[in-house]
C-alpha cells in the first residue's frame, strides 16, 4: 500500500519516488533489499546496479533508461559536484625543468645527508578527437574513477588508431559487468569496434 512520509529528497530520482507516494522503505521492501542500500543509490553514494534500475522502473511504471539517467545524475552530483570531469578539464601541467645551481667562485665542500632530487617533468596526454565522446561515456561507468584511471584511459585513446582489445580489457577491469556490456554496445553502435570483430 502506498503511503507518504519521510524527509524530502534532494535528488531527482528521490523526488520521483516521493511523487509516486512511495518511501525509501517501500521501495526497499518491494525489491527485497535493505533500506540503507536504496538510500545510498538515491543519494548517489554508490553506483546503482542494472537489476535495481529495472525493479525501480517497474515499481514507478517508468522508462528504465530514464530511471538509469536519474540514478547516474545523483551519483555524478554526489561524487563530482559541482560539475563532472570532462576531457577538457583534465589538463596536465606544462613540463617543469629545475635549473641547476651555478657553481660558486670559491667552492666549499658540503656534506649532504639527503641525495639530490631528480628533475621533475610531466607528460601531457592528448586524446584523439574522435574518441572524446567514447572517453566521456566510459568515465560515466567507472566506479569512483581515480586520477590514474583517467590518465590510463586517456593514454589508450591517444593513438590515432584505436586498439579495441586493449580498451575492452581495461574497461573489463574498471567497470561492472553491466557497465562493460553497455560500453561494448556503445562502441559497436558507433563503429569504434571494427566490423570484422563482431561478425559471426
Amino acid at each position: 500500500m502506498k503511503r507518504r512520509g519521510g524527509p524530502r529528497c534532494s535528488t531527482e530520482i528521490g523526488k520521483l519516488i516521493q511523487r509516486n507516494d512511495y518511501t525509501m522503505q517501500d521501495i526497499a521492501d518491494k525489491i527485497g533489499v535493505n533500506v540503507s542500500t536504496i538510500k545510498n543509490y538515491v543519494k548517489g553514494k554508490t553506483r546503482v546496479t542494472d537489476n535495481i534500475i529495472i525493479d525501480v522502473a517497474e515499481i514507478l511504471n517508468n522508462d528504465p533508461e530514464n530511471i538509469e539517467r536519474l540514478f547516474n545524475e545523483a551519483y555524478d552530483r554526489y561524487h563530482i559536484d559541482p560539475k563532472k570531469i570532462t576531457v577538457d578539464e583534465v589538463k596536465m601541467p606544462e613540463p617543469i625543468d629545475i635549473p641547476e645551481a651555478k657553481p660558486e667562485s670559491n667552492p666549499v665542500d658540503v656534506v649532504s645527508e639527503e641525495p639530490p632530487k631528480p628533475k621533475t617533468s610531466f607528460t601531457i596526454v592528448n586524446i584523439n578527437e574522435e574518441y572524446i565522446p567514447l572517453f566521456d561515456y566510459i568515465i560515466n561507468w567507472i566506479n569512483e574513477p581515480k586520477f590514474k584511471d583517467i590518465l590510463d584511459l586517456m593514454a589508450i585513446l591517444s593513438p590515432s588508431r584505436l586498439d579495441p582489445f586493449a580498451l575492452l580489457s581495461w574497461v573489463y577491469e574498471h567497470t561492472t559487468w553491466g557497465g562493460y556490456t553497455r560500453i561494448v554496445m556503445y562502441m559497436t553502435k558507433r563503429d569504434y569496434i571494427p566490423s570484422y570483430l563482431i561478425e559471426d
